[in-house]
């Protein structure tokens, strides 16, 4: 299954080729609204890209992508900018080979693909538990209304049985 890559900013270094030639499925967004719509509606994407080539809305798209989708982030920066490191996963420096970056985003695509799996695994077995919780309440609850109404019931009245004499 190829990976799904969600891209923002203008690739001014051809990295879209790049990655499909690698066989990556690219969505690639100009504009903040074509992104947030991708991110809505492709919630299983492997990546987010951003290229900072001007600086002008590479902010707010990083911020929209940590509100809207769980996939790690890749920043292409502007070498003119600081960046805030925390919420960015990868930062790809300008004229940094393509078989570099490639190779790490390859290695944090595997990454999340098994943080997301482990994640699938325990939210199943969170729902088993649940409802064998679930079943084992109803269970004693059931046995707990029972023993009331044994309570609250006249108790059986058994005929009086005389001693046979021989």
């Amino acid at each position: 299954m190829a990976a799904k890559v969600i891209h923002f900013g203008v690739d001014d270094c051809y990295r879209i080729n790049v990655l499909r030639r690698a066989g990556y499925d690219i969505t690639q967004c100009s504009n903040l609204v074509q992104f947030r719509a991708a991110l809505d509606s492709d919630a299983d994407a492997d990546v987010v890209m951003v290229t900072d080539g001007d600086g002008l809305m590479s902010l707010q798209a990083i911020s929209m992508a940590h509100a809207r989708c769980s996939a790690p982030i890749i920043v292409f920066p502007n070498p003119g900018r600081a960046y805030r490191v925390e919420g960015i996963d990868l930062m790809v420096p300008l004229f940094t080979p393509p078989e570099e970056w490639l190779l790490d985003l390859a290695n944090l695509i595997v990454r999340n693909r098994v943080i997301r799996a482990y994640s699938r695994l325990l939210q199943r077995q969170s729902s088993q538990a649940g409802a064998e919780s679930g079943a084992h309440c109803r269970q004693a609850r059931n046995e707990w209304d029972r023993s009331i109404s044994l309570r609250k019931a006249k108790p059986p009245v058994y005929p009086r049985r005389e001693p046979k004499h021989n």
